[in-house]
């Protein structure tokens, strides 16, 4: 049997986060797709990423494929949301994409000299 009118403990004090996921074209790396256009997710063993396919191109008639990013919960200086591969600004100075870090556990920046978590720098981020 299950209880009516329960509501969830929260013991942590967590806040409760959706998953937000958009998918980018591979053909252009431009063109954005968010998670009611895209048709299937599915794991690339290959390269172990998330891909997607939002439909076929009306013009060319060529599946349209998606590298499937996340949304990381975190917000620029400007009030945009930050994406797993955004590129952003620190400070005005410094250019970096948004990757999760597997060895930290967390979102990260990097360049090509290094990968520094996300969280203490996004008051100072703004997307390029």
């Amino acid at each position: 049997m299950i209880a009516k009118n329960v509501k969830p403990l929260n013991v942590w004090g967590w806040k409760k986060m959706d998953i937000k996921l958009r998918g980018r074209s591979r053909d252009n790396g431009k063109d954005l797709f968010y998670n009611n256009a895209i048709a299937e997710i599915y794991h690339h063993v290959k390269d172990g990423c998330l891909m997607g396919f939002a439909g076929y191109d009306q013009r060319t008639e060529k599946p349209i494929l998606l590298d499937i990013e996340l949304c990381t919960g975190f917000i620029d200086r400007k009030g945009n949301e930050i994406w797993e591969h955004d590129t952003v600004l620190h400070a005005g100075t410094t250019i970096y994409s948004v990757v999760w870090d597997d060895e930290k556990g967390c979102w990260s920046l990097e360049d090509d000299h290094s990968c520094t978590p996300l969280a203490p720098l996004v008051n100072d981020l703004e997307l390029c």
